[in-house]
């Protein structure tokens, strides 16, 4: 999906940049199933989502 949706961007507008957005929990794994499928050389960049406090890093409590 990550693929077909960057390759539509690029065909209606080749230059605007193409970023894969807010992955949480940076997960390398996810990336590297991207990079296998080819959904990388589709995208310019790839943005994370690692703010402190995330849901992922626990309550703000703890």
């Amino acid at each position: 999906m990550v693929k077909l949706a960057a390759q539509a961007v690029k065909a209606e507008n080749p230059g605007i940049l193409r970023v894969l957005g807010g992955i949480s929990p940076i997960d390398p794994f996810f990336i590297r199933t991207l990079q296998q499928h080819g959904a990388l050389d589709e995208l310019n960049t790839v943005a994370v989502y690692g703010f402190p406090l995330d849901w992922n890093n626990g309550q703000i409590n703890e």
